[in-house]
């Protein structure tokens, strides 16, 4: 019974840690939405005051700073698919882990309904046995 008690314990852990995993993974991927959207909205920005000033020059800095922009928004498109692909992985383990932990519970509280069975038996064994006890001893008085 201790035994399936820490096989349950460590199946529990083991859903924890790829849960934790799951949970940072998330982060990270909204962290890069975030940046993606910030970096948009600073192409944007750059545009939109180059063309107010209308000056030659912050414009060619503005198409600079978008083309490099848009080079890290596409290592972040790729680096998000990586993260995904990585999250599939992470959740099929998750299941695995989870039906591995469910399995010990099944099997820990069978056993418990074993034992509680054996138990009322022989408690059960030994009313009778006492009952009998009585009975002879009522006959024999």
């Amino acid at each position: 019974m201790k035994t399936l008690e820490t096989l349950l314990k460590v199946a529990h852990k083991k859903v924890e840690e790829v849960h934790e995993d799951i949970a940072k993974l998330q982060n990270i991927m909204f962290e890069m939405d975030k940046r993606e959207a910030e970096l948009l909205s600073k192409i944007d920005s750059e545009y939109e005051m180059a063309s107010m000033e209308d000056d030659s020059v912050l414009l060619s800095f503005a198409g600079t700073f978008a083309l490099k922009s848009n080079d890290e928004i596409l290592d972040i498109k790729k680096a998000r698919v990586d993260a995904q692909k990585l999250m599939a992985e992470k959740r099929a383990v998750l299941r695995q882990r989870f039906a591995e932990e469910k399995r010990f519970e099944i099997l820990l509280e069978r056993k418990r309904t074993e034992l509680k069975k054996e138990h009322d038996k022989k408690q059960q064994a030994e009313l009778d046995d006492l009952s009998i006890m009585r009975q002879a001893h009522k006959d024999f008085v």
